[in-house]
């Protein structure tokens, strides 16, 4: 499978393989985390027609397919293994905020919206001692949303453990991730907080009895 991203910031447009396309009015799967994940594989891409990140996330590409694929990326050929991955870097290092083509073969694959600080209601908010923002620890999910006028709700594409959920600020890949503990939608309560821009930083409850990110989560 070949991966081709072109548009990067220092590159000659004649020398790239693909063009970056202002695509609009696109829906796009948010990825949250320092490290976020974007699987490719046989069957087609199961999200949206985009993945939106964040200039400082550093994107893990992972081969799921059975066999290798070639990853172009700014002009340089990658083989990536089967079940192995290509880490891009940060990057708002390479590539400006726009939404970029991916063309992928033989497996599709979403373009790549890269999101600017200015455009993120979380990029612009501060953790602190008591919450994220207007967020407080030990708010439910709708208070949360009702305080900073955003939707907070739990991420299904986040691992969690056996006795937490991870939440995110919806459609932000600037969010922090949210731990969530209780024993139903009135009692959950968050719990603590994990805020990855401009620096990694968490803050907890101080009866929470789970680190701030689940056991068994990745993003």
């Amino acid at each position: 499978m070949a991966l081709l991203i072109s548009g990067c910031l220092g590159t000659d447009p004649s020398e790239t393989t693909a063009s970056a396309s202002a695509v609009t009015g696109q829906s796009c799967d948010t990825l949250v985390g320092p490290e976020p994940w974007l699987v490719l594989f046989t069957d087609p891409y199961p999200g949206a027609s985009c993945v939106a990140v964040a200039v400082f996330q550093d994107l893990q590409i992972w081969n799921k397919g059975f066999d290798s694929m070639t990853v172009e990326w700014l002009g340089i050929s990658r083989r990536i293994a089967s079940d192995e991955r290509y880490a891009t870097g940060p990057i708002g290092q390479v590539l400006e905020p726009g939404t970029y083509a991916i063309e992928a073969s033989p497996y599709p694959s979403p373009d790549l919206r890269v999101v600017g600080a200015d455009e993120s209601f979380s990029a612009e908010t501060e953790l602190t001692a008591e919450g994220f923002g207007a967020i407080r620890l030990g708010m439910t999910l709708a208070q949360a949303s009702e305080a900073s006028s955003e939707v907070v709700a739990v991420d299904a594409d986040l691992g969690s453990g056996s006795d937490c959920w991870l939440a995110v600020i919806v459609g932000d890949p600037y969010s922090p991730i949210f731990t969530i503990e209780g024993t139903g939608a009135s009692e959950s309560v968050i719990t603590a907080m994990t805020d990855f821009h401009p620096s990694e930083e968490s803050i907890r409850h101080s009866s929470a009895a789970v680190p701030a990110l689940c056991h068994g989560s990745h993003t």
